[in-house]
């Protein structure tokens, strides 16, 4: 018989855009990003909804919240992954800690023109 598998999703959607006082922004309102993370063994995959203003995303994470580009550095566990694509698939993370996940789109320039609002997420043994 094989052992019951669970699989843990965290949804959060912002409603509405930043204001022009957010980091990166020259102005406009930033668009909202839905994200999904589904949790397994040592890994999180990510997935988001799009914007049409962004080409590329970039995803940043630490064991800290409040994580953004300008910090991820001096977060413990902090991390940039650049030009990420939806799903990403994040493995060797460790059962029990929670991260938390933050994914903005930016247009050529490299400018935020969406940001989805920061994610915990915490990976587990799914077979205990």
């Amino acid at each position: 018989m094989q052992p019951l598998r669970l699989i843990w999703l965290v949804s959060i959607v912002l409603l509405v855009g930043c204001g022009s006082d957010s980091p990166g922004n020259t102005g406009s309102t930033i668009d909202p990003l839905s994200l999904t993370a589904s949790l397994g063994d040592s890994e999180v995959t990510l997935s988001w909804s799009t914007s049409a203003r962004a080409t590329a995303y970039h995803l940043y994470m630490a064991s800290q919240s409040g994580v953004q580009k300008e910090n991820f550095k001096i977060l413990k566990d902090g991390m940039e992954h650049l030009a990420v694509t939806s799903p990403h698939r994040h493995l060797s993370l460790q059962n029990g800690k929670t991260y938390f996940l933050k994914v903005v789109g930016v247009d050529a320039t490299g400018a935020v023109t969406a940001s989805a609002p920061e994610s915990p997420a915490t990976p587990v043994n799914q077979a205990s």
